[in-house]
């Protein structure tokens, strides 16, 4: 597959959730490079690294130690480099105030982590297909699912 192998980046600290991540995207025949940081401050030093290609997608967990998702999410926003990579936040919480608060804070979307499997990894296929068809300069050029 030809195009930008740009990363996605996972921010989760929960083993179980990043192998249900990894299991989902392996599943889905996802092709780009997949990195993962375990909280915010990690993503952040990921992401100031000028050494490093920037992600073309971020999945955010909102429960992450050290610096929350909401935290992280004013962080990114105010940062010229990385203002316009989409972030998508992942939680448990269907609390409407969560998911206003990440919305009002610059995510893009926001999904739930789904009890069912099949629920999830359909979740992550629409996410990445809806924003690897969309024009941002993070964009891949070509779709990361075959």
């Amino acid at each position: 597959m030809s195009g930008n192998r740009n990363p996605l980046l996972i921010v989760e600290n929960d083993p179980t959730d990043i192998m249900i991540f990894k299991r989902a995207l392996n599943d889905l025949r996802y092709t780009f490079p997949v990195d993962f940081a375990a909280d915010g401050n990690e993503a952040l030093r990921y992401l100031e690294d000028p050494e490093r290609i920037k992600p073309w997608l971020i999945f955010l967990d909102l429960n992450t130690p050290r610096m929350n998702g909401l935290e992280m999410l004013e962080r990114l926003r105010k940062i010229q480099r990385t203002h316009w990579i989409p972030i998508v936040v992942v939680s448990t919480s269907e609390n409407p105030d969560d998911i206003n608060c990440c919305l009002d804070r610059g995510a893009c979307g926001y999904l739930l982590k789904e009890f069912e499997y099949t629920d999830f990894k359909e979740s992550v296929r629409t996410a990445v297909e809806y924003w690897a068809r969309c024009r941002t300069p993070s964009r891949c050029d070509t779709l990361a699912l075959r």
